[in-house]
């Protein structure tokens, strides 16, 4: 994680941490990522293959629209 840069590492907590959690409490398998702006789709992009690589995630599905980026992802580990 260390060798990640600084803003793909604050996607990784947010997608294993309060993603994660969320998914938990509403015994949810997946969920939607929304994010405004386009910029972000390179950094979310890594984290999510970071995650993916490490059998934590699977992404279902990704769509951007109207300024928008929409990921579904499923929660491999909780």
């Amino acid at each position: 994680l260390e060798e990640l840069p600084t803003q793909v590492k604050g996607f990784v907590a947010a997608v294993w941490g309060q993603m994660r959690e969320y998914a938990e409490r509403l015994s949810a398998p997946s969920l939607w990522l929304v994010q405004e702006g386009l910029s972000f789709e390179e950094p979310i992009d890594e984290a999510l293959e970071y995650l993916e690589d490490k059998g934590k995630v699977y992404l279902e599905e990704k769509e951007s629209y109207d300024g928008y980026l929409f990921y579904k992802i499923r929660f491999l580990e909780v």
